[in-house]
């Protein structure tokens, strides 16, 4: 660390605060830790399982969604199909980040 001081007294305070933090500074010691995280090929294989079925189950709810909105249904009630949908794919996909 590089501190600027200064020998007049007008700057005492500051000179002071500066080397005193620089004393603190230079006792802070750095521990470096690589993050290593192992993933089996099990986990991928569940993953991949679940990808597709969530791909599918979006599928069919886009193909029963689109039925739904062909039928003779009020905006309203589309409106709250297409919400819960919405919202159960949600809760899905948070916990699949889980």
């Amino acid at each position: 660390m590089i501190s600027t001081v200064s020998p007049s007294i007008s700057g005492y305070d500051e000179t002071y605060n500066t080397l005193v933090y620089s004393s603190y500074t230079n006792k802070i010691e750095v521990k470096l830790k690589k993050n290593h995280r192992r993933v089996d090929r099990s986990h991928i294989a569940d993953y991949t399982r679940i990808i597709a079925e969530l791909r599918g189950e979006n599928d069919r709810i886009r193909a029963q969604l689109g039925s739904e909105y062909s039928s003779n249904r009020s905006e309203s009630e589309k409106y709250e199909l297409e919400k819960g949908f919405q919202s159960e794919i949600q809760v899905r996909q948070k916990l699949l980040q889980v």
